[in-house]
């Protein structure tokens, strides 16, 4: 008999009655507490996918496009449980916990996924992933079948138990066959990964934004109410799923995984597109960083020399100036001076270029604090040294208000708020969004530069300020 006939079998321990009051009080009473409807969770999902079909069916590959139609021809029921399944964490779950008190008949519906390649039951494979999920008096029990005492003991805390069970277990064992048929995996994992990556521009695990609007927690649409598609061509949504993709690994990724993946950098697919090429580089300097850490600074400097953003940039010159080259430094120094990516690149350039060649002795960020101006405050502001320089200014006549560092943001967004919420080019692609992609990847100037300098003119007349800003 198959794996998926057994599983179909073992979900009939499901059908046994329950008491619906109690199902019904675990399942649906978040719902009822926050005035949500009992299946709002799947009207976010038709929502997701209604948004991804109108802007992004372009860049849906042939099994993207599968994934949705079949979706489409499930019945509500099993909509409903893949959908749950989808905001649970991980993709093993125990088929006997899947009881939803506005979903009828489960075995039926787990039937459905798993006749419709949505869901499937275990096999020898997925024991190191189902281990963990059982109870660590279940992972005694299946010790103890097969194991002698004298070789392990219960004192162990569940971490070594799951690390002998996997080297000594017998998973062809009757007692844990019929245990795995209880649980299914979700399948078509990355076909929705990919879906929820066009939506949101980064790796997300389920809708939970959805339901954090509905619940009036998280306030949206406050900016724009036509979005344009984050993503031109397939080539380029595929492109920057690569590197989100190995940006989300990264940090799961054992030293060795990552000195393999350093020396493979010229096979990456090229980056297309600016969020792709934003993606590249920023995994170019976390590799790099990790390489460090680890004492490859070679194999750090050689991944650093594929990206020409700041910090990577900023890494290579300090490492090139440690080995030795450098007449290698200070072009490189000098290119960025010439050149700079960016305003903390230029910084970082004149004052290693300062330090290092012209026997600059401090930073200027220490010449700043330096130069600062010096106050000499009451012994009684020792503990609020804020409150103290705003009595000082109040003694020499002038109106003091704390502000902490917000008032640059404020009038920085006040004044440049048609550019970035309300002109068509603004790079905001959902109701979730409120950081415009141009000032995540630097190019607010070069994508609107001839209106910044006509607003910058337009501040220099006091009249039209005062009007814009209150």
């Amino acid at each position: 008999m198959s794996t998926q006939s057994l599983f179909t079998e073992s979900i009939e321990y499901l059908k046994e009655p329950s008491n619906p009051a109690q199902v019904a009080d675990s399942a649906g009473s978040w719902q009822r507490h926050h005035n949500l409807p009992s299946r709002y969770y799947l009207d976010h999902f038709n929502e997701f996918l209604s948004v991804i079909q109108k802007r992004y069916r372009h860049v849906l590959a042939e099994e993207h496009q599968q994934f949705i139609a079949d979706f489409a021809s499930l019945d509500p029921g099993a909509q409903c449980l893949y959908v749950r399944m989808l905001n649970r964490q991980g993709v093993l779950f125990d088929s006997r916990k899947l009881r939803y008190a506005e979903i009828p008949d489960t075995p039926a519906q787990l039937v459905t996924l798993e006749k419709q390649r949505f869901c499937a039951g275990l096999e020898r494979q997925d024991a190191e992933q189902w281990l963990p999920l059982i109870t660590r008096q279940k992972l005694m029990d299946f010790i103890a079948m097969q194991c002698s005492s004298g070789s392990f003991r219960r004192s162990w805390p569940k971490p070594a138990l799951l690390e002998f069970a996997l080297i000594h277990l017998d998973f062809s064992h009757p007692s844990i066959q019929s245990e795995m048929l209880f649980y299914v995996r979700q399948l078509r994992c990355a076909e929705m990964e990919y879906l929820l990556f066009l939506y949101f521009g980064k790796a997300e695990q389920s809708l939970g934004k959805f339901t954090l609007r509905d619940l009036g927690v998280m306030r949206t649409g406050a900016f724009k109410k036509d979005f344009q598609p984050r993503f031109e061509t397939r080539e380029d949504a595929q492109s920057s799923w690569f590197y989100c993709q190995r940006l989300r690994d990264l940090p799961m990724q054992t030293d060795t995984e990552c000195v393999s993946q350093a020396r493979s950098v010229s096979n990456w697919i090229p980056a297309i597109g600016e969020q792709s090429m934003m993606m590249r580089d920023q995994l170019l300097f976390r590799l790099g960083e990790r390489l460090e850490k680890i004492d490859q600074q070679a194999l750090a400097l050689d991944v650093y020399s594929y990206s020409d953003a700041w910090p990577a940039t900023e890494r290579k010159v300090r490492l090139i100036f440690s080995s030795g080259a450098k007449e290698s430094a200070e072009a490189a120094l000098m290119a960025m001076i010439d050149d700079p990516s960016c305003d903390d690149e230029l910084l970082f350039a004149r004052d290693f270029y300062q330090r290092k060649y012209q026997k600059k002795r401090t930073s200027k960020v220490t010449d700043i604090l330096r130069d600062a101006k010096l106050l000499e405050l009451d012994e009684s502001f020792r503990d609020n040294p804020e409150q103290g320089v705003a009595a000082y200014y109040r003694s020499k006549g002038a109106t003091t208000y704390f502000a902490e560092n917000r008032i640059w943001k404020s009038l920085f967004g006040l004044i440049f708020w048609p550019l970035l919420y309300e002109n068509e080019r603004a790079g905001l692609f959902n109701d979730f969004e409120k950081r415009p992609r141009e000032l995540d990847d630097g190019r607010f100037y070069k994508a609107f530069s001839q209106e910044i300098e006509r607003l910058l003119d337009a501040i220099a007349d006091p009249i039209w300020t005062k009007k814009k800003l209150v």
